[in-house]
């Protein structure tokens, strides 16, 4: 599949490459560390006791010391739900942003030099590309996220596979019922590590296409969006009709194969084979 190998590509870099550092480190200032003023020990310690006294005059008030624990985990099980929402927010603006660096080149007249380096105008605007991802934190949050979830999820899928063996073994039914509650898991974990690496091969992909028109770089931007929008939302629509006719591997296979033949149009039309 073209996503995974522009995958390997955008999570195996070569760091020594000078285009990649020089666009991955650009506009990047060294953080301050901000000196904020310390609470005194005695204020601390006024803290506690005046919320000990609060707890005891009202038991009930320990209630509000379950919000924070309780919206962490709200958040850890929301996360798989919101990913595929985030992961294509940071694809869009990952697109924007290699278009508008590429026109930056090109105003500053450094695009030309780019060319004269050994890997060529598009190897080098490639590096580019690799370097504004890497610039941004989209691509990492996004990449922590899908980890973070694929591995709760897998933790998950086992416990209930577990419960499973042990409700057959101990004479249960093991019918369809029990297959799609293991099955449809499956499906959405590979759909939601597919759908990251997908969304920033398309996110390169369309970046790299709009930035190499001779357009202004409002209209290249407004053009790389689109066509980025297209076709990452189309074959989600054309996945969720599938699924709803077809089923779940179906809905699966019609939205991976119709992102992938999106890739292979704009590499294409990138001139790259």
């Amino acid at each position: 599949m073209l996503s995974l190998r522009l995958w390997r590509q955008i999570t195996e870099i070569d760091i020594r490459d000078p285009i990649f550092r020089r666009a991955s480190q650009m506009r990047q200032r060294p953080r301050r560390r901000a000196s904020l003023p310390r609470a005194p020990a005695s204020l601390w310690l006024l803290a506690t006791v005046a919320l000990a006294a609060l707890i005891a005059r009202a038991p009930e008030m320990i209630a509000l010391l379950l919000v924070v624990p309780m919206l962490m985990i709200s958040g850890i099980v929301a996360l798989p739900l919101l990913l595929p929402l985030l992961t294509w927010l940071a694809g869009a603006l990952g697109a924007l942003e290699i278009t508008r660096s590429l026109h930056e080149e090109k105003r500053q007249r450094t695009y030309a030099l780019l060319g004269a380096t050994p890997a060529g105008t598009l190897g080098a605007s490639w590096s580019l590309g690799l370097g504004v991802l890497h610039r941004g934190h989209g691509l990492s949050l996004t990449r922590w996220g899908t980890r973070l979830s694929l591995r709760l999820g897998m933790a998950a899928l086992c416990g209930l596979a577990g419960l499973t063996l042990i409700h057959a073994a101990a004479g249960g039914d093991f019918g369809e019922a029990q297959w799609r509650l293991l099955w449809i898991p499956l499906l959405a974990l590979a759909a939601l590590e597919l759908n990251l690496r997908q969304t920033f091969a398309l996110c390169l992909l369309a970046g790299q296409w709009a930035g190499g028109l001779e357009l202004a770089e409002r209209d290249a931007a407004l053009l790389g969006l689109l066509v980025y929008g297209a076709l990452s939302l189309l074959p989600a629509l054309a996945g969720l009709v599938a699924l709803a006719v077809m089923g779940e591997l179906a809905g699966l296979v019609a939205l991976a194969g119709l992102r992938e033949l999106g890739a292979a149009l704009l590499w294409r039309g990138l001139g790259l084979r």
